[in-house]
């Protein structure tokens, strides 16, 4: 139920105002409001455009921001177009009237003129949520993505055009005196934004829109079933509820969302909104396991591009969590995990660890080690060897679809070490193993080596190394290695 708190009323004053009968004209509808919503800090833009009839010469108009979280530092008046003519000669406070201001307009005749009021208030969050159902064979699968709206401002807003904005908005945390400016400027300057004079309106964020990013649907509540044609790089959106274009833009480190639809934004209530929708996502399952020195399970760990391949590349995609669920063998969907869609701007790759796999084990056991070419120095301490350890590593799958392996064995970057293994990729000081492994009863089986070369001993390493190695690499000369010594 919407609570109605903000009244705009208009007093004409004739030029013996203050003593005469004062009479309030109807408050005219909104004909227009835009809300620009941040996620990151609880702070939101609001533009209100309503057509006034003014009388000519002195008017009053009041505004009222009782039971609503709007902040009366940041109200802005301002004449639409060209506002010729019209002056903002005084801004009041009523004393008998809390939580209202009045400005006194100056206008050049009668008739009608439309006016903007903007103000901050809080209370209106968004947040995007994503949605992944993967096939059987975990190789295809459906992906949908959501904007969740909220509104508990205090205030409804019954048609709306809004814009999501991601990014911080740095505020000013103490404030010099700065003398000669106003009181109302200062403020602005608190809330990280100028205004465009003392009857100016706030200015959009920094961000041109861009081309239409697709449908989306919009509405009050929870949304409906989405089944039909629609635009968004081949996602398909349903016909319950009116197709709106997103637009999206970046400003330096801000990413804006603009949903081309007037919107209820109802108090108390949550809009929920699906942006994008594929059937067409191919996403990139492994089994990851690091590190595996004994007995492991392996981290279901899926990539999902924000490409036209996958039927995204459309816009990027604001962080958010992510639940997963996969069809079984009889078609009902198994819940997998959930994680956090990190923000993927378009072309680039969303990489999240889900769950752990129970049908995988991974053995990598230490063989043998053996130390070799000991240097001393002339106290007798080693100042140089080169130690040999041989690893065996083992994968077997009983899950029942193929698996594809990723694992990693070793110190990374380590300047002194040098693996030897078959079929692997190798790296100064890691070596990776990407097996493909057959279902149910599908084994891998390997052995390998790791050669660390310490101290002096880093002079001898091979010239076909995989690393680059200082004299001193392991440990500095003349100390001794691994307590070792005379």
């Amino acid at each position: 139920m919407r609570r109605t708190c903000l009244v705009l009323a208009v007093v004409s004053l004739s030029s013996a105002a203050w003593a005469a009968k004062i009479e309030l004209s109807t408050v005219p509808p909104r004909e227009g409001v835009e809300v620009i919503i941040y996620r990151d800090v609880d702070l939101t833009l609001v533009r209100e455009q309503r057509m006034i009839r003014f009388h000519e010469g002195e008017n009053e108009i009041a505004f009222s921001w009782a039971d609503t979280r709007i902040d009366p530092t940041s109200v802005r008046i301002r004449i639409a177009g060209d506002g010729e003519g019209y002056a903002l000669t005084e801004t009041t406070y009523p004393p008998e009237q809390p939580n209202t201001l009045v400005w006194h307009i100056t206008a050049p005749t009668d008739g009608p003129a439309p006016l903007e009021v903007s103000y901050f208030t809080s209370g209106l969050t968004w947040s995007a949520g994503y949605t992944l159902i993967l096939d059987k064979a975990e190789t295809e699968g459906t992906f949908s993505a959501d904007f969740s709206i909220g509104n508990h401002s205090g205030e409804a807003y019954e048609s709306a055009k809004v814009s999501l904005l991601t990014g911080g908005v740095r505020l000013i945390e103490q404030v010099i005196a700065l003398e000669g400016e106003a009181r109302e400027e200062i403020m602005a300057r608190r809330a990280g934004l100028m205004f465009d004079g003392a009857a100016g309106a706030p200015p959009p964020p920094d961000a041109e829109p861009a081309a239409p990013m697709g449908a989306m649907m919009g509405g009050p509540g929870m949304g409906g079933g989405y089944g039909g044609g629609g635009g968004y790089g081949g996602f398909a959106f349903g016909n319950a509820m009116d197709a709106v274009e997103i637009a999206a833009a970046s400003a330096s480190e801000h990413e804006r969302y603009n949903l081309d639809t007037d919107m209820a934004l109802l108090d108390g209530w949550v809009t929920r909104l699906r942006f994008a929708e594929t059937k067409a996502v191919r996403p990139t399952v492994i089994a990851r396991a690091t590190a595996p020195f004994s007995s492991t399970t392996a981290q279901r760990v899926i990539k999902v591009k924000n490409d036209e391949a996958s039927g995204l590349g459309i816009a990027p995609l604001p962080e958010g969590p992510i639940a997963v669920f996969k069809q079984d063998g009889a078609g009902r969907l198994v819940y997998v995990g959930e994680s956090i869609f990190p923000y993927t701007g378009v072309g680039q790759e969303a990489e999240l660890a889900i769950g752990a796999l129970q049908d995988v084990i991974i053995e990598a056991k230490h063989m043998s080690v053996l130390k070799r070419d000991i240097e001393f120095n002339d106290a007798g301490y080693v100042q140089g060897k080169v130690v040999e350890q041989r690893f065996s590593l083992e994968i077997r799958n009983r899950d029942d679809i193929a698996r594809a392996f990723e694992v990693i064995i070793g110190r990374p970057g380590a300047p002194n070490v040098v693996v030897g293994a078959t079929g692997a990729e190798i790296e100064a000081g890691l070596i990776r193993f990407e097996p493909t492994v057959e279902a149910l009863t599908g084994i891998f089986a390997t052995e390998f080596d790791i050669h660390e070369y310490h101290g002096t001993a880093v002079n001898r390493m091979p010239e076909q190394s995989h690393a680059t190695a200082s004299p001193d690499a392991g440990n500095d000369t003349g100390a001794a290695v691994d307590g070792e010594g005379a």
